[in-house]
């Protein structure tokens, strides 16, 4: 995830700097100056630095391509009593119906095989 994110971050922050966007901390700024690998050593850095105080470099999401998975957690309002696994997919799916009341079937694909 750290690793496929960092590309739309460095995007999306090259963008707010053109544009003047002034919430990109100073810190940030320093980063996408670099050329990579130091930006994107510094980068990794700063994550590790600053743990969950990371997120406040720039004023939008554009940090959650980042995050772990386990930071979407502690934005959720109410309490978290369903979590389902890729593994059991079709068995979870009927599960969480079964929750919110709705029959949930996963019976098509919906993408091609490929082969």
């Amino acid at each position: 995830r750290f690793l496929s994110g960092y590309g739309p971050v460095m995007r999306q922050l090259e963008k707010d700097i053109r544009e003047d966007l002034q919430e990109v901390s100073p810190a940030m700024r320093e980063v996408v100056a670099l050329r990579d690998p130091e930006r994107f050593n510094r980068f990794v850095g700063l994550f590790v630095e600053e743990g969950r105080a990371f997120y406040r470099h720039t004023p939008h999401c554009t940090l959650h391509h980042v995050a772990p998975q386990s930071w979407f957690l502690d934005l959720s309002l109410l309490p978290i009593d369903f979590v389902g696994r890729v593994e059991r997919f079709s068995r979870d799916i009927q599960r969480l119906g079964a929750i919110v009341g709705v029959p949930l079937n996963h019976t098509r694909r919906l993408n091609k095989e490929v082969d």
